[in-house]
């Protein structure tokens, strides 16, 4: 126990366990607001969520916008996102400290990449 009774999240990493780091967003919500919006809503939120897992993460080789670039994007997407998330995930202590993977991020990328993101926030997923 840490003091003032807040206990220290799993792997030590002194932030209070049950203390949110981001905003838990509904994945359905996002990737239906994403195809309503033509993709803007999900430019605008999968940006956040990109910027909140590099300060999450303190990686200087996480660049949100990288993203959008046609090819980068592929790549960051498949390749290297997958692995930054199961690393957030693990030191979150999540249930599940394994990312969607690759091949869910790219059927359905909105969905599995918020609620991963969602993993990291909440790892006990209470609020699911």
């Amino acid at each position: 126990m840490q003091a003032g009774g807040a206990a220290l999240a799993p792997g030590g990493y002194g932030q209070p366990a049950g203390m949110a780091r981001g905003p838990i967003r509904n994945p359905v919500m996002v990737t239906v607001l994403t195809m309503v919006t033509c993709g803007l809503y999900g430019i605008f939120t999968i940006y956040s969520m990109m910027s909140e897992l590099k300060a999450y993460l303190n990686r200087e080789e996480i660049v949100p916008w990288h993203i959008f670039v046609p090819i980068l994007g592929i790549i960051v997407m498949l390749g290297k996102l997958p692995g930054w998330v199961t690393e957030a995930k693990q030191r979150a202590g999540s249930r599940n400290p394994q990312s969607s993977g690759p091949l869910l991020y790219f059927i359905l990328f909105p969905y599995f990449f918020t609620k991963d993101m969602n993993d990291v926030w909440d790892p006990s997923g209470a609020s699911a």
